[in-house]
């Protein structure tokens, strides 16, 4: 459905499903992980940073052993090297087929996938028609923010190694949970006001969410919900889509008095779900986020490491 607006000087995207193949997640980075994981947790065994980022693990792991034995413990230090490294490797996975997230677990993988995207093993999936009109806003001088629950760090490094190429040079600046707040709340829409100096009625904001859409619009700023297959229809109600605009896909977002963008045909379909593959490892060597959340505060170090 095509939606014509006055050109604003800002819009601001969700990342997730929205810009990003929502199975990236899992089938991009936590599959690199099980895979590459224990080599990694090898190679780096020795770096100061990385060794912190395991003594976290190991910290968070005793922890919430207090309350389910069922979390793997890690050997402890005065252990072979070798168990040692699988312990922790055994931590990430356990806690990876069980969907729970915590900061230190987070941060860790978070290193792993550094290392994927800085060897060229990682590319983050972003949507074709999301690449082709980041670029054309961008020249038309449109000011881009991406305003996500995952970390910025991690979004950063997401559009600078993207399957298209480098997609950062577009992004006038990116805004995280912990910066602003959650996107739900309207408080946090105006902290984003505030921080771009963008006024409300010249910013737009594309979404998956409705009730991010909800809060976007009660701070004043025109959100546009984008909805990809009709089979996602179903995880909003009657009243949420007759409220907002929607868009199948960016391009059919139009400013008024410009010409419409040519699509070219082989591209108009490629927000259909695809299958996320890992491109080949690279050679000996390689070492948030980066999932689709910020990290979880860090509790309070109450054990001894």
């Amino acid at each position: 459905m095509k939606v014509t607006i006055p050109k604003p000087q800002a819009i601001v995207l969700d990342f997730l499903s929205t810009a990003i193949k929502a199975g990236f997640i899992e089938k991009g980075l936590y599959a690199y992980v099980r895979k590459h994981g224990r080599s990694i947790i090898a190679q780096k065994w020795n770096d100061s940073q990385f060794k912190e980022l395991c003594a976290k693990v190991r910290r968070q792991t005793r922890r919430d052993r207090r309350s389910n034995e069922d979390v793997p413990a890690i050997p402890e230090r005065t252990a072979p090297m070798e168990e040692q490294q699988e312990g922790i490797y055994n931590s990430i996975i356990w806690y990876l087929d069980n969907k729970r997230e915590t900061s230190a677990h987070y941060k860790i993988k978070f290193a792993m996938y550094e290392v994927g995207f800085q060897n060229g093993s990682l590319k983050s999936h972003v949507y074709q028609d999301v690449e082709r009109n980041l670029k054309r806003w961008h020249a038309m001088g449109i000011k881009i923010f991406i305003y996500s629950n995952a970390w910025v760090k991690s979004q950063k490094m997401f559009m600078e190694k993207t399957q298209h190429g480098e997609l950062d040079s577009c992004i006038t600046g990116y805004f995280d949970t912990s910066d602003i707040g959650e996107p739900t709340s309207v408080e946090s829409f105006q902290k984003l006001i505030e921080k771009t100096g963008v006024p409300p009625d010249q910013m737009v904001f594309l979404t998956k969410g409705a009730n991010e859409g909800v809060a976007a619009r009660a701070a004043g700023i025109r959100a546009l919900l984008v909805i990809s297959h009709s089979h996602q229809l179903k995880r909003y109600t009657h009243e949420q889509l007759a409220e907002f605009e929607r868009l199948r896909t960016f391009d059919d977002l139009l400013f008024e008095g410009e010409e419409p963008p040519v699509v070219p045909a082989e591209t108009t379909t490629e927000n259909a779900p695809a299958e996320v593959t890992e491109t080949p490892p690279a050679p000996e060597g390689d070492s948030p986020p980066a999932e689709g959340e910020s990290p979880p505060a860090e509790p309070a170090e109450g054990s001894a490491e």
